[in-house]
């Protein structure tokens, strides 16, 4: 099945999903990684979950939730943004939840979401921008096959003025 793997399967937004939404969007310490800078209300979250189609041709991006097979228990986020429907590629992001972090799930996400977005999607090419002291998912892209094609310097604002530099990677799906 397209959207299930070994442990895990990619599913929709649901209105349920509004608390854990809620709670991982307004946690400061993601806003780095995840190019946030703002607070982001219950209202909003859920008006962002009722005007999603699920269709990344009207909406320009999809999200998806990770969840665990045996208990359907949510674990990651999972974005596919910034679609370029011409060129046929998207930029990918995955948040795995702080209590399923480091047990591989990042993998399985990843590989499910190239799958779709290959068979479903037609999709060419995936990539993604990963902040180069993010060692987790440096080495989860790296080990997932992309390439890193180029270091963006001063690419991602910090706290004080200060910049930090990242790592595009990218991959073309077969």
């Amino acid at each position: 099945m397209l959207l299930s793997g070994e442990k895990l399967f990619l599913r929709a937004l649901e209105p349920e999903d509004l608390a854990e939404m809620a709670k991982i969007e307004n946690y400061t310490g993601f806003w780095d990684s995840t190019n946030t800078n703002v607070p982001y209300s219950r209202y909003f979250l859920r008006r962002f979950i009722e005007d999603t189609t699920g269709d990344i041709y009207k909406d320009g991006q999809l999200r998806l939730v990770a969840a665990e097979k045996k208990t359907e228990t949510s674990v990651a986020f999972v974005d596919l943004s910034n679609f370029d429907p011409r060129n046929m590629r998207a930029e990918i992001g995955i948040l795995v939840f702080p209590d399923y972090q480091h047990i591989g799930y990042g993998t399985e996400i990843l590989s499910l979401l190239e799958e779709y977005a290959y068979r479903q999607l037609l999709m060419h090419t995936l990539y993604a921008v990963a902040a180069e002291s993010n060692t987790a998912s440096l080495r989860l892209f790296r080990k997932a096959g992309y390439r890193d094609c180029c270091i963006l310097t001063d690419w991602l604002a910090l706290p004080r003025g200060e910049f930090a530099n990242a790592v595009l990677f990218q991959k073309t799906l077969l």
